[in-house]
């Protein structure tokens, strides 16, 4: 897992698995936008990859 932080903009990637995945061969990578408001991260998108 990577969290980058960027004035009020945090990033976060991941690896994810399907329910079919070898537990240590993930196929999805996934990266989580969220944005500072009101004293929180709030969600801002959801961008799911196929792993490379």
């Amino acid at each position: 897992m990577a969290v980058m932080l960027d004035g009020d903009e945090l990033t976060a990637e991941s690896w994810s698995w399907r329910e079919s995945d070898d537990y240590y061969r993930p196929s999805l990578f996934v990266i989580d936008r969220f944005h500072w408001q009101e004293g929180t991260f709030a969600p801002v998108s959801r961008e799911v990859q196929e792993a490379p």
